[in-house]
């Protein structure tokens, strides 16, 4: 029997099964900004058939739901599982904060900002030290806070923050705090 490969995307020579997959129309889910727990939950709006998900370029997964993702742009990319009929890509962004940084100049987390909200241009991030004085004001779409005061380093400690932002036409307020390493 030879199969119609016109009409069936997924032929397996060696078990002579044909199966049928729909190229998927998806949606994701990705949690709230600031979660404890970030992740990305991906619905098949249109299609048939069974489908793998891939996060970035990482391995294909059975499963639609990816967790502990790290802050800042991902692609998400859903196929069918018994061969090529085609893959439906998305970009998705996840919004939290770097609980750390170190200011070294070693090239790596030697600035501190919410890079993630970058895309919101509105948004607006207040740095206080530890007695509530106000450091610096920064925004998402800047270089950042580098650890400095009026050019003097400030000590190693925990900083207060606080990002004013828009999500889903809702203005919000965001409070916690990172830690500078030196």
């Amino acid at each position: 029997m030879t199969p119609d490969t016109g009409a069936a995307c997924n032929y397996n020579a060696t078990t002579v099964t044909v199966s049928e997959s729909a190229i998927p129309v998806i949606e994701a889910t990705v949690t709230r900004p600031f979660e404890d727990t970030s992740g990305i939950r991906i619905e098949i709006l249109e299609g048939f058939g069974e489908y793998e998900y891939q996060l970035d370029n990482q391995a294909f997964q059975n499963t639609p739901e990816f967790i502990n993702v790290l802050p800042g742009p991902h692609t998400v990319t859903v196929r069918g599982k018994n061969g090529s009929c085609g893959s439906t890509t998305i970009q998705v962004q996840v919004i939290d904060y770097p609980r750390y940084f170190t200011p070294n100049n070693d090239g790596y987390h030697d600035t501190w900002n919410i890079t993630s909200l970058s895309d919101y241009p509105e948004a607006q991030i207040f740095i206080f030290d530890r007695f509530g004085k106000l450091i610096k004001n920064i925004s998402p779409s800047g270089i950042g806070w580098d650890g400095t005061y009026r050019g003097v380093n400030m000590p190693s400690d925990d900083y207060w923050f606080r990002v004013e932002y828009t999500f889903d036409d809702t203005p919000l307020v965001f409070k916690s705090h990172f830690t500078l390493k030196r």
